[in-house]
């Protein structure tokens, strides 16, 4: 009996997030891994040998030693969440017959956000123009912040310098004399 070749190989992703989507942090190293893939091909000799790849410019499939069916995927390069915060990665996979059969599976990862972002004003300098006898209490300014982070990290707090006694800032950036 012969092998025809028959069965495309099958593939089994496990997302080390244990979600339906990988999630990762953007502090991430290169190298970590965000799924583990497990390839199975009923078929024997060439029709059973299986080679799997992935084309991806932020993640990197790597085959785990000693195991020539298993791989995981790994972060290739430093993720920035605030420049992608999605990806979505195909895991392509054929055997050696003649004709090769292939299959197909893929996954999404969500790259989770890190406070690796100051606040940055809107005005470089802001210039003020106030009268001697202005009330205590005076609207003096209005500044303004923004933070690339997300939820809590791009949280701005205002405060003035202990050293400035006589204005004080809301939480709404509003200066006060």
């Amino acid at each position: 009996i012969l092998d025809s070749g028959n069965d495309a190989p099958i593939i089994n992703i496990n997302l080390l997030s244990n979600t339906d989507v990988a999630k990762i942090s953007e502090n991430a190293s290169v190298g970590a891994a965000v799924a583990h893939i497990a390839v199975s091909d009923d078929d024997t000799d060439k029709n059973g040998e299986v080679t799997c790849t992935i084309t991806h410019n932020t993640f990197t499939l790597e085959t785990i030693a000693g195991e020539s069916k298993e791989y995981k995927v790994v972060v290739k390069v430093q993720l920035d969440r605030e420049k992608e915060d999605h990806y979505t990665v195909i895991v392509d996979c054929y055997d050696g017959g003649s004709p090769p059969k292939s299959s197909s599976a893929g996954f999404d990862v969500k790259v989770l956000d890190e406070n690796d972002n100051r606040p940055t004003f809107l005005k470089h300098q802001y210039d003020v123009v106030m009268l001697e006898n202005d009330y205590a209490g005076a609207l003096v300014t209005k500044v303004s912040a923004i933070d690339t982070d997300i939820g809590n990290n791009a949280d701005i707090t205002y405060s003035v310098e202990s050293s400035s006694q006589n204005f004080r800032v809301d939480p709404s950036g509003n200066v006060y004399a």
